[in-house]
């Protein structure tokens, strides 16, 4: 995600997201060049009160099995957010739904953007650590969790962050 007031476009086959209102614009880019199913699925939308989802998870294991577990993470998360559910409660309902699924875990790496103010709050659950790059400089972005799924009762913690025109993640 880049945080700028214009968006530069590239040559590559990439899906672009961008979002004009607010004080600030985001960019996101997502890359399909997969030779094989992979557990990863991202989706963004914006949320009711204006807010923007980012939602990322990883199905544990490989194939169609892991990819099946991460677009269920992704899509049913998206649709509790975009009823309003605030983003740790929504996170406790998904897992809630998974741990009863044999073998069935993922990841959730979210971040919602208030792009009025400039802030955003990752949720990690079992992601890797993100990066912001800011004025050449890099910030490791991390929270230590399990992924969910694999436990009946889950933290959703957050980590907040002020954006700046410029910052990248």
């Amino acid at each position: 995600l880049t945080v700028k007031q214009k968006i530069k476009e590239t040559n590559s086959r990439k899906e672009h997201f961008k979002i004009k209102e607010g004080r600030f614009q985001v960019a996101s880019a997502t890359s399909s060049k997969m030779k094989d199913e992979s557990g990863d699925s991202v989706l963004t939308c914006n949320l009711p009160d204006g807010r923007l989802a980012v939602i990322l998870s990883d199905g544990m294991g490989k194939g169609s099995r892991a990819q099946q577990e991460s677009q269920v993470v992704v899509k049913e998360l998206r649709k509790l957010l975009k009823r309003g559910i605030q983003p740790s409660r929504a996170i406790k309902i998904v897992n809630k739904r998974l741990v009863g699924v044999e073998e069935s875990f993922a990841t959730v790496d979210l971040t919602i953007i208030d792009k009025c103010i400039g802030t955003a709050i990752l949720y990690k659950m079992g992601a890797t650590t993100s990066f912001l790059l800011r004025e050449k400089k890099v910030k490791k972005l991390e929270q230590a969790a399990l992924p969910i799924g694999m436990v009946k009762r889950v933290k959703a913690s957050q980590l907040k962050v002020k954006l700046y025109p410029g910052d990248t993640f």
